[in-house]
């Protein structure tokens, strides 16, 4: 039967089979009046390369044929005619293209997002082109005829299937930019320092391991995207890139960058994250251009020194790294807007943090921050605080967990009220002899288990001592004697905003005589904290 027809019989009175084939350039349906079937549409869609392959036998349709179905005509973009066949499922480009009379004056052509594999040599009649993209294609070579076009000035060639860059073609002097990313590439010419014209060089996704020395001639260079290949160093010729201004080369297996980076003047952002850096050099602070600096997750233990010379920083990214805390050279950085240290070590915010009077954003998650300075409050652009995933405990974390304008109105209120918070905390400790209050601070301090017999305290005997918990916390233990000759002078050496533990031993308590072991304490604890409302008594039992 014909071609779309259904073999289905049907008993019914003889009527001629009709078939009506309706085309739309990407569907075929057929219509059989004979046996009354719905109609059936057979996808030819150019979408699926696999599905135009399994219907080759079926349907045949050559590329030439396919590009006459969608007439190209010339398009003037800023002025410039030009030719656009991009996202068009095309195999190779119609020699009707370039058979015009007006192709001549073509300046330039975009075949991006199609299916091409190989490049026509019938492009070298676009002797006027100066633009050529081929981005997302299959193309695998780059042949000798592009010399023709002597007037390229950008070059296009990336996500496609390039093993090599044609070294002829850096007779290409106008050049001013090369795209090769997304490709397979594993080296760059030796030479490609002769593309002396060339302004943005991008090579990311490939499987580049060396940059060659000759780069370093490439003096009108602004941009240089490496990103995402396997480079472990970077060529002491990137001194001569006097023109620099963007550096972008993160997602590599850099362990150091070199001194001469320094030399690069002009450079404005640079991005050297997911490396393997434990250092920055000294150089780089002189960047005095440089507004972005991107180093994160990398091997930093701490800020490195050249950062803190970087005045005119705007952005700072420095989070997945194992920095512990941040020095007092950041105070140097007013113009910063952006800071992220998140997921590093930090235990703490220092106070001069306020410095950053022009900072917007403020990333503090995946630490150990316990405490968040007062001094932020002075922080009046700051728009942005992520604190997240941090052991917080001042601010409270019904007040922090409400985000930033909590934080801030909780500040403020502590101002306004006069309060203060100190990191130092005073604690005396009281009881009856043999009550257990040495012990209890051995165990407090030291996070052990005492001996059966401990030499008594003689008068009064103070210890300070620092929790690992919590660095920036300094806890004074007095150690008052349970000899009741001192039991009056127990009320001389409170102050306030301190803290009082009463210990009490239950093995040695009597019922009904609570005095012996608690009465004096509470008298006076309770008559000071009754004038001046300071203390806080907390009872530790020994059982």
């Amino acid at each position: 039967m014909g071609s779309g027809v259904s073999s289905t019989t049907q008993q019914s009175t003889a009527i001629p089979e009709i078939t009506i084939n309706l085309s739309d350039g990407n569907t075929t349906t057929s219509i059989n009046s004979t046996t009354g079937s719905l109609p059936r549409k057979t996808n030819i869609s150019r979408h699926s390369s696999s599905r135009r392959r399994r219907d080759k036998d079926i349907i045949r349709r050559d590329s030439s044929k396919r590009n006459i179905d969608k007439p190209v005509t010339i398009q003037v973009k800023n002025g410039a005619p030009g030719i656009e066949v991009s996202n068009s499922k095309l195999e190779s480009l119609a020699a009707e293209i370039f058979s015009r009379p007006d192709v001549a004056n073509v300046r330039w052509i975009d075949f991006s997002y199609n299916e091409i594999t190989l490049i026509p040599e019938d492009l070298a009649k676009l002797v006027s082109l100066s633009s050529l993209n081929m981005d997302n294609n299959f193309i695998s070579d780059l042949p000798d005829s592009l010399l023709t076009l002597r007037k390229l000035t950008k070059l296009i060639s990336s996500n496609n299937r390039l093993k090599y860059f044609n070294p002829n073609l850096l007779a290409f002097d106008n050049l001013t930019e090369l795209s090769l990313s997304n490709n397979k590439l594993s080296e760059l010419p030796a030479d490609i320092g002769l593309l002396s014209s060339l302004v943005c060089l991008y090579v990311s996704h490939n499987t580049l391991t060396e940059l060659p020395d000759s780069i370093g001639r490439l003096k009108k260079l602004r941009t240089l995207d490496i990103r995402y290949n396997n480079l472990k160093h970077l060529p002491d010729t990137v001194e001569s890139l006097c023109s620099l201004e963007r550096l972008q080369a993160y997602c590599n297996n850099l362990d150091v960058l070199p001194e001469a980076l320094g030399s690069c003047t002009r450079l404005r952002v640079l991005r050297v994250s997911s490396n393997k850096l434990k250092d920055l050099p000294l150089s780089l602070g002189g960047l005095e251009l440089l507004e972005t600096l991107d180093v994160h997750n990398n091997k930093l233990t701490s800020l490195p020194e050249c950062v803190c010379e970087m005045a005119g920083l705007l952005e700072l990214h420095l989070g997945d790294n194992e920095i512990s805390e941040l020095n007092e050279g950041i105070v140097g950085m007013r113009r910063l807007q952006t800071l992220k240290v998140n997921s590093n070590s930090l235990q703490c915010i220092p106070s001069f943090i306020d410095s950053l009077s022009n900072l917007r954003y403020l990333h503090l998650r995946n630490n150990n921050i316990r405490t968040l300075p007062e001094s932020m409050n002075n922080l009046q652009q700051l728009l942005v605080l992520d604190a997240k995933n941090n052991p917080i405990h001042f601010p409270p974390r019904e007040v922090w967990e409400r985000g930033l304008s909590a934080i801030k109105a909780y500040f403020e209120e502590i101002k306004r009220s006069g309060s203060s918070r100190s990191s130092r905390l005073k604690i005396s400790v009281l009881g009856a002899r043999s009550a257990g209050k040495t012990s209890f601070i051995e165990c407090l301090t030291k996070n052990c288990t005492v001996g059966p017999f401990i030499s008594p305290t003689l008068g009064i005997e103070v210890t300070r001592w620092i929790p690992l918990e919590d660095p920036n916390m300094v806890f004074v233990l007095w150690d008052h004697s349970g000899n009741p000759l001192y039991d009056a002078t127990h009320q001389f050496f409170f102050s306030p905003g301190s803290l009082v533990f009463l210990v009490v031993n239950m093995q040695q308590y009597i019922l009904g005589d609570s005095n012996s072991y608690t009465g004096t304490f509470c008298v006076y604890c309770t008559l000071y904290n009754t004038l001046y409302k300071t203390l806080c008594i907390i009872l530790v039992v020994k059982i």
